[in-house]
This record gives C-alpha cells, structure tokens and sequence, in this order.
C-alpha cells in the first residue's frame, strides 16, 4: 500500500473558479462611481451623459490602473501589510517587529492597514513611545467590504497578514480571492462603447500574460476558528495552481503545536535515515544471503534523503504545560462568543476530527474521535496526569490536515494510519478532575474576569510585564509503526506573543525569501508552508525546539504551574 493511501481527500477545490472578488469589485455602481471619481469630481449622474467624451487611451488607462494587476511583486513598496493593527494583536505585532526585525527600511518595509488611519497611527504610536525607531510604516486606509480598497491594499505588498477577527464575522474570505486571484473582466457597466472598447483592449492585455493577471501576494492570518479555515480550504487547488500561498492559522493557538509536529516528524525521518545507513538491514533490503552481503552493505551506505523516508508514524501525542497565568484579551472574547452564537450552523463541522481534511479510513476510527482529547488518565511516560483543553479541540484538526498536506504537496505523510492528540499535563488527579468539570461558560467567564479586574474590552489585553511571566512547553511523543521513537520539546512565551511572533516571521520569509520555501502555492498549515526554514527562524528568535532523550520529562509540575481551570475550559 502506497503512503498515504488511507487518507481521504477533502474535497478542495470548485468546479471552475467564482472570481467573487472580481464581480464585485466590477460591480455598475463600484464602476460608475470610479469612472465619477477619476473624470467626473465624484458626480456619477455626468457619467452616462459626458463618458463619450473620454479618448480610448483614457478609458484604457482608467480601467488598467483601477482593476488590474498593478505592480510585479518585485516592485511593490513593502513586505507586508498588517491588516487589522490597531487592536491589542496589532499592538503585540507591532512590538515584535521593533524589537526584533533588523534593517527595517532597507531589507523589510511593513504598512498597517485597517479602516481607520488614526487609530493605526495611534497604535504605532503607543508602541513606538516604548521601543523607540526612526522607522514609520506606510498607513492604508481599507474596508474588507470595499473591494476596490482590498486591491489598492494588496497590490502594495508581497504578502498581507491579517489580525483583524473574529473572522467568521468579516469578508476575510474576499480579501482572499483578491490575493490570487485571476484578473477576469466581466463589466457590468451599461456603457456601450466603454464594451465595445475596452474590453477587447484590456483582454488583449490578459492574453499577453498568458490570458490571466494574478495579483500574485501571499495571505498569512491568525485565525483559530475552524469554520472559517475550513472555508478558506475550498481555494487550495486554486491558489496552488496559480503559485499563492494561503496560511491561516499562523497563531500561538494552533500554529505553534502544528510547526511543532512538523519538526517532530522531520527529526524522527532523520533519527530513522541515520539508523538505516548505520545498519543497512534495517533498509530492508539487505540479501540474507552472507556471500553478497558486503555488496548490499556498501551500496545503502550511500546517503539517504531523510526528507523521502516514510517514518510511517502510526502515533504523535501532544502534551502542553506552562504557567497558566495568561487571561484572554477582549479579541478573543469576542471570538468565543461569535463561535457560541454560531453554534447552531457549525456544529457538525466542530464536532468532525477531520473537519480540516485528512480523514483516515473516512473520519470513523475509534482513537480519533474527540472524547479522547477529554479523558483524565495517568501517564507513566511523564509522570503526570492528562486532562483536556479547549485548543486542543482545535489543533487537533489541523495537525491532522498536515499530515495530508504532506503527502498532497509532493512527499511523504507524517503516518498513512497517525493517531494525534493532545493533552494538557497536570501534576495530580484532582487537578486533572477539576479541569474536566469545570465547564465554564463564556457568560460566566466575563463576569469571573471583572470581579477580577481582568476583563479587557475587544482592543485590550495583558501588558508587557505580565506576559513576559508567562510561558509554555509543548512535549510531543511519536512512535513509527515499527516502533521507533522520538520525544521532542518546543519552549515558549505567552501563545499572544507567540501569534505575533509566528505571523511576523513568516510574513518575513515569504516576502523576502520565498524561493527557499518548501511550495509555492496553496491553502497550507504553518508548518507545511514554512518548513524547517520557518522551524529555523522560529528557533533563532526565541522558539525554542529540542529533541529529548525518550525519558525526559517537564522540569516543573506543581501547583505554581498549574493553569487556571476557569479559563481552559474542555468546552469547544
């Protein structure tokens, strides 16, 4: 049986492209209003009376610098463009990119996008008071609503990072298809001669780049919300065909345990190629016959590309522990509550392990379904007890995706038959019991964090000294179907400083250094997209990843480290 051969193909792509964006942006009165705007000093009703007095090369002009390509991704002015930047994240991302990002305005240029100017230039402000630079970022006014506004906005950047949530509430879907979308004109507008004449122009352009025009900018976003990424999955075959990379779920929720899978199959594809040129009978393919056995020997002791070892995970566990002191900003309240409004519309997709693609042997095996993430039992491997966190209800999901991901871009799963779950590692039972019971609702949460002083409104969250007191280790185990192991550690800071910290490193490797990327093209997890060059940035600047010895174990497990139960609620 081939790798990968169990794992069901989530159905990824449409029968022909929608070009959504494009409609709409060509919308009659989107077009009007620009024709007015450009010619007319904003007044549409002069369009249908005086538009015949406009020269073929005007119109020509117009409709090329308003809904075309506009500049190759070479030539625009910045890296990237932080869309959503003057909330508690944006602040967070901010703050990243002054402390950590070296030869902004050379090397790196940014933007910060939103609707309002002055809120972004406040935000910048506020954190730029605190980590002083001579730098100032460009400032984009854009709706996601405006489609006109999304491509001024994306034609100035080689990849947009969007922080603008809770996601299932916005357009987000549409500033998608803007990223790569086909320059398909379809005009609406009721003007004759602007048919007549144009469009044979502006297609004849089409054709002379190969009868399409991508706005060709990569999309990076930190969602956590599995209806809105399972969404974003329809344009995978889309945006792979036409060399864009779509990575949602860049966050320190889901994206930190994601990349952290990934390195842990890469260093297991390793440990076992070691193994295989060490003792060449463990290839398999070493004659029992002893007279040629020297020659098999010699010839499986040439190198072997660890990358095309198929490791066959058959599990990968996940157990997370840290200080547990973090409290949620007033952004992802508000996401909690957009999801428990929408509970009724997406039930079955949350409650699918597979929700996100990948399903092994049609989504029905027994060690996947979600009441495992949910069990309180003793592991003898880390002398700690397992309990359930809300994420894992959700990353979950997405590691699975990886691992079909892996085979779909051109290489080997993690594991044809892999089992993944995750836990969160408590020092005692009754700790582990409590978590499990605690069931607290979104209502009540609030009303615990006020009587606390911690309820933050939607574009505020905990400060700089609090964070720096909080951290998180991430232990993975995998065992190979045969039986070889590998445990690994990934050490890191509060998951909001971690979302920043993902998000801006990738935006930095795709705008700047995409040729030495994995793939070129397609709605990707973080560690699919970024590979071991991500894993390397990651590392460099404060991610730490290790492999451990099969017996290591977490270096605090008491009471002081133990989360608040009211806040990592088994709930999803």
């Amino acid at each position: 049986m081939n790798a990968g051969q169990n794992m069901q193909v989530h159905p990824t792509d449409f029968a022909e492209p929608p070009h959504n964006f494009i409609k709409s942006m060509l919308a009659k009165e989107i077009v009007e209003q620009s024709l007015a705007d450009e010619f007319f000093d904003g007044n549409v009703s002069l369009v249908e009376r005086k538009w015949e007095g406009l020269t073929d090369h005007q119109l020509e002009k117009f409709f090329i610098d308003r809904f075309g390509a506009g500049p190759t991704r070479a030539e625009r002015e910045y890296s990237f463009v932080v869309y959503g930047a003057s909330g508690y994240t944006g602040s967070l991302v901010i703050e990243y990119i002054l402390k950590t990002v070296q030869n902004l305005g050379t090397k790196y240029t940014f933007a910060l996008a939103g609707r309002s100017i002055e809120k972004l230039k406040n935000r910048y402000a506020e954190v730029k008071a605190k980590f002083p630079t001579n730098y100032e970022p460009g400032y984009i006014q854009c709706d996601l609503s405006d489609p006109v506004a999304v491509r001024g906005m994306v034609i100035q950047c080689r990849t947009v990072v969007n922080i603008a949530g809770p996601f299932m509430l916005t357009p987000a879907d549409l500033l998608v298809r803007n990223l790569f979308i086909i320059f398909f004109l379809a005009l609406s507008l009721s003007l004759p001669r602007c048919l007549e004449l144009i469009i044979p122009n502006l297609l004849l352009f089409i054709y002379q780049v190969e009868a399409c025009i991508e706005y060709d900018t990569d999309y990076i976003d930190v969602n956590g919300e599995i209806p809105f990424s399972a969404k974003l999955i329809e344009y995978h075959d889309w945006a792979r065909n036409n060399d864009v990379l779509i990575v949602p779920n860049c966050a320190g929720a889901g994206g930190v345990p994601d990349v952290g899978a990934f390195y842990t199959f890469r260093k297991l594809q390793e440990r076992i190629a070691k193994s295989r040129l060490a003792d060449p009978m463990e290839n398999g393919t070493v004659s029992d016959d002893k007279e040629n056995a020297t020659d098999n020997i010699d010839k499986s002791s040439e190198p072997i590309d660890s990358e095309k070892v198929d490791c066959g995970i058959d599990t990968m566990h996940m157990y997370l522990c840290g200080s547990g002191g973090g409290v949620p900003s007033g952004g992802t309240l508000a996401t909690r509550a957009a999801m428990n409004a929408a509970m009724r519309d997406v039930h079955s997709l949350m409650m699918d392990p597979y929700a996100l693609g990948g399903a092994i042997k049609r989504g029905q095996r027994p060690e996947d379904a979600d009441k495992n993430l949910s069990v309180v039992e003793y592991d003898d491997g880390y002398k700690g007890w397992k309990a359930p966190f809300t994420y894992a209800f959700y990353e979950t999901r997405l590691v699975r995706r990886s691992n079909w991901l892996s085979r779909n871009m051109g290489g080997v799963p993690y594991g044809k038959n892999m089992n993944y779950l995750e836990h969160l590692l408590l020092p005692s039972e009754e700790h582990a019991r409590a978590l499990q019971q605690s069931n607290t609702s979104s209502k009540k949460e609030e009303e615990k964090l006020k009587a606390e002083g911690k309820l933050f409104a939607k574009d505020e969250g905990l400060a700089l000294e609090d964070r720096e007191k909080e951290w998180a280790e991430y232990w993975f185990d995998a065992v190979s179907e045969r039986g070889e192991k590998i445990r690994t550690r990934l050490s890191g800071k509060d998951g909001y400083d971690e979302t920043a910290h993902l998000s801006v490193e990738l935006a930095l490797l795709t705008s700047e250094r995409r040729d030495e990327l994995p793939h070129k093209g397609g709605v990707l997890t973080p560690g699919i997209a970024g590979g071991q060059l991500f894993v390397e940035a990651l590392n460099e600047t404060g991610l730490k990843f290790e492999v451990m010895d099969d017996d290591a174990l977490p270096g605090v497990m008491d009471d002081d480290a133990l989360p608040d139960l009211s806040r990592i609620s088994p709930i999803h």
